[in-house]
């Protein structure tokens, strides 16, 4: 009844004032809402596109007023899991706030943070069709631009880096990730090749009167280029990326150590994620120093058992960080799906996957579905599980891996 009573407004306002009156998009604005309320996003949706574009007409394509009405749009985009419409939603609104905010205002750095874990989420989920290198080179792009507006106006130390450099972390992971999978025809093989060039070369020689002289000429030298294979490059690539992440994971443990009053919680898991790094390059001795450092930090701290139970009490698989959008994160993956597949696995002390099989599956998975769930956990390196801050092995671990 309330959305019919909106309905009739709006149908007035137009046949008074017209198509593009500043009140008839308010209107349009609190009857988008009120559907929004009752669930039905497609009317609401309806609704909030010709308020926003009657906002655009009267205000301008650049008023801020409009990301109000933008964020309600992609409000519903979210609800009904158009997730090209909520990227499309999210480059909007970067768009507009670039318009209105000079670099290093802290309204602009905040939308870069927050389209940044978009396309991160956007990309770990596989909610787009576009090319998945693109999101990821936009994620990191936001972050790395963030984190160097942040360093000018606050110092390279300022503990506002520090999700920043999380985000950057997960995106120069998943940009290794898409170089590892690149296939090698993208690369191209550079021949040796080969240029003259001529130096002077001087030498004393003694003349017939017996005097000396400096007698110069002029010699080609060959000078031979460098042989370079695609794989090489690509390994460049892919190297260039992890060496990036775990820079920022050094630069966040040296943050903590730089602000005291930063909480242990906060440096145990700066520590952790550091050495989850050095297990995935098989470094397992340096990561089970930063573990055993998380681990003495949470165990000398009130209910520390609770803290070391939740990093430490149950293998992991690494990389181990989650940035959250939470509208997004209810809407990505059901709480039960219908159809699964669960794996049991071991992980050895040093985070290796052994004894892999399938446990239980819905009558409807797919010999692919098992295959995949497989491969996912055997191609895993774990934070392996500590007792009494040190690595063991454990059997029987168990993760369900829900079917689209």
């Amino acid at each position: 009844a309330i959305a019919t009573q909106y309905d009739q407004q709006v149908a007035r306002l137009e046949s008074e004032y017209g198509a593009y009156d500043a009140r008839l998009g308010e209107q349009l604005l609190s009857q988008g809402r009120v559907y929004q309320q009752l669930q039905d996003h497609a009317n609401a949706l309806e609704a909030l596109k010709r308020a926003f574009h009657i906002q655009r007409v009267n205000g301008g394509l650049q008023n801020l007023e409009q990301v109000s009405i933008l964020h309600n749009i992609t409000e519903s985009n979210i609800a009904l899991r158009d997730w090209a419409a909520v990227d499309q939603n999210f480059d909007q609104l970067l768009w507009i706030y670039r318009r209105n905010y000079a670099d290093g205002d802290q309204e602009l750095l905040n939308i870069f943070d927050q389209v940044g874990r978009w396309k991160i989420q956007a990309y770990r989920d596989g909610l787009l069709k576009s090319d998945s290198y693109t999101t990821v080179s936009d994620a990191a792009y936001l972050f790395a631009k963030t984190i160097k507006l942040t360093e000018q106006r606050h110092g390279e130390t300022d503990p506002r880096l520090i999700d920043l450099l999380y985000g950057h972390t997960l995106a120069s992971y998943q940009a290794m990730i898409e170089y590892a999978n690149r296939p090698l025809d993208k690369y191209v093989e550079r021949q040796a090749t080969s240029r003259v060039s001529y130096v002077q070369k001087c030498s004393p020689a003694r003349t017939a009167t017996g005097r000396i002289i400096m007698q110069c000429y002029v010699v080609p030298v060959m000078n031979i280029g460098t042989y370079v294979r695609a794989q090489d490059e690509k390994d460049l690539d892919v190297e260039r990326r992890f060496f990036a992440a775990r820079k920022s994971l050094e630069r966040i443990v040296a943050i903590h150590d730089a602000h005291a009053e930063l909480t242990p919680e906060s440096r145990a898991e700066a520590l952790t994620h550091l050495g989850d790094w050095y297990i995935l390059r098989g470094s397992t001795n340096t990561a089970m120093e930063h573990y055993q450092k998380a681990w003495q930090l949470l165990q000398a701290l009130p209910e520390g058992d609770k803290k070391v139970q939740a990093l430490f009490g149950n293998p992991v698989a690494v990389p181990a960080l989650r940035l959250s959008l939470p509208s997004i994160d209810k809407q990505v993956a059901p709480e039960n799906p219908v159809d699964f597949v669960t794996a049991t696995y071991d992980v050895s002390k040093n985070g290796r996957v052994h004894n892999v099989r399938i446990s239980e599956e819905s009558p409807t998975a797919a010999t692919s579905a098992r295959r995949k769930a497989l491969d996912s956990l055997r191609k895993h390196r774990f934070r392996p599980r500590l007792e009494n801050g040190v690595a063991v092995d454990t059997v029987g671990a168990v993760k369900r891996f829900p079917i689209n």
